[in-house]
């Protein structure tokens, strides 16, 4: 039986900036405590979330929101957006702008091109415009920490999007701190063809009793035109070995529900691909960070980080408003 075609979101964002985005003008809907394009002469912290499957951008801007006034965070010194990649469900349900670009119900996620306008951009590059503004000294004299965070296939969203990215040494360069939260993904994204067994132990997986289990979103074959132009700027078909090692001098946190463990989750991603790696998000989240430890380059540790909220399943207003999500969020990223 197939399963249900997707629904429209309940609510589209009003707020729509003006993104030049591989050279298309784009009118992109978000929700956000400010304008990204307006003057912040005291944001000193620009948080960026992307929302889960139902791409209810609003209900993660209102938790995110919570979470920073938990946190203390003074309102004119945090910057927080949260943009809207709808979906072609959504444009049958709300008139769109022509300039207003949409994505496959699942391409948004691992940073397809657009559906619309005709030939779009990925969805990756709609985060690098945003990061892009920010580095306007003009506009953020006093940016100093940038956050890209997501929840479920927010989390799926981030954590691809920090391996490819190329916008990520622009912002080093310019003396800010970037994070990138990772939280309670349905699968990651490996390097190899090795994945980590039950009981630790890392090897080769075998092709034959899984076909797919190394296509991207998975790993690294048949990537789309962002990844695969991110892994050519690393020497090519070669060059995969150079692009792990980039991720892992990267600011990572994962961030993971102790109680997100139901193998039978209907949300949770069951596709032989994923299982691949572990039955339920919590054990896929600990084996991926065994393999980030055993593959990627030594002091990995000093860069990734690994945090398990207690008593927490896939719920991202908790995890976002416990103490760890409050501190990667909004604090110095230390869990205690």
């Amino acid at each position: 039986m197939n399963p249900p075609p997707p629904a429209p979101v309940l609510r589209a964002a009003d707020q729509r900036i003006p993104l030049l985005v591989e050279g298309q003008s784009l009118r992109m809907p978000l929700f956000g405590t400010g304008d990204l394009l307006a003057p912040h002469p005291r944001v000193a912290r620009l948080v960026i979330v992307i929302n889960g499957t139902l791409r209810n951008a609003d209900v993660y801007f209102e938790s995110t929101a919570a979470a920073a006034q938990a946190a203390g965070a003074r309102s004119d010194a945090v910057l927080i957006l949260t943009p809207q990649f709808l979906a072609v469900p959504d444009a049958e349900k709300f008139a769109l702008d022509r300039e207003v670009p949409y994505w496959t119900p699942e391409g948004w996620k691992i940073g397809d091109r657009a559906v619309h306008p005709e030939g779009g951009p990925s969805s990756y590059a709609v985060v690098d415009a945003m990061l892009a503004a920010a580095l306007d000294r003009e506009r953020f004299p006093a940016l100093r920490t940038v956050v890209v965070a997501g929840h479920s296939a927010g989390g799926q969203f981030v954590h691809r999007y920090a391996a490819f990215n190329r916008v990520h040494a622009a912002l080093r360069a310019a003396g800010l701190d970037i994070r990138y939260v990772v939280s309670n993904p349905s699968s990651y994204l490996y390097f190899d063809d090795r994945r980590v067994n039950g009981d630790g132990t890392l090897a080769s997986y075998p092709r034959a009793q899984c076909e797919d289990f190394n296509r991207y979103r998975y790993g690294l074959e048949n990537l789309n035109p962002y990844a695969a132009e991110a892994v050519a700027a690393y020497g090519g078909a070669g060059g995969n070995g150079a692009l792990a090692r980039e991720y892992g001098r990267r600011a990572v946190a994962y961030l993971l529900g102790e109680a997100d463990s139901d193998p039978n989750s209907d949300s949770l991603d069951k596709s032989c691909a994923a299982a691949v790696q572990g039955p339920t998000r919590l054990e896929r989240g600990q084996r991926y960070f065994r393999y980030v430890q055993a593959v990627l380059d030594t002091g990995v540790l000093e860069r990734h980080s690994l945090h398990v909220v207690p008593g927490v399943g896939h719920d991202h207003r908790a995890m976002f408003l416990s103490p760890c999500g409050l501190s990667l969020l909004f604090g110095d990223g230390r869990c205690h």
